[in-house]
């Protein structure tokens, strides 16, 4: 592989996944931890998306003839995914998202233990959703 083709592969794979919206989220989520534990949660949330990721890549087209799902399929539902991805990023103003549950005033939502989002929605579906997924098995099976 050439890096004309590793830069070809690598540069819709950043735009799918979105580094910068898994920033926000990551430090929205982990503003009460510690460094060394928002270290380890950042950690275990890369391994486990490049794990999901290089699983499609080696195993998928596998997987869709097991399922019985043409590449052909895959390339359409792949492509109106990136798609709809790159006109929502053309948009202006707010993304579309979650509210946030209103609390009654004069109550608090304390969590006993601190949740470990690294695994999901972290690192999945945040940075290996089904864009980067359909990404991934296409790039795999046409290099």
């Amino acid at each position: 592989m050439d890096l004309g083709t590793l830069v070809l592969a690598i540069i819709p794979l950043l735009v799918v996944v979105d580094p910068p919206a898994s920033i926000a989220f990551f430090l929205t989520l982990g503003s009460e931890r510690s460094t060394a534990t928002l270290r380890r949660i950042a950690f275990r949330a890369c391994a486990f998306a490049t794990i999901v990721l290089l699983f499609f890549v080696f195993c998928g087209e596998a997987l869709l003839t097991y399922i019985h799902v043409e590449m052909y399929s895959l390339q359409a539902a792949g492509g109106l995914l990136l798609g709809l991805i790159g006109v929502s990023m053309l948009k202006e103003g707010e993304k579309p998202g979650y509210e946030p549950a209103i609390i009654p005033s004069g109550e608090q939502f304390v969590h006993e233990t601190p949740v470990d989002f690294s695994l999901v929605p972290l690192g999945m579906p945040m940075l290996a959703g089904p864009g980067s997924i359909s990404l991934v098995i296409l790039l795999g099976t046409n290099p």
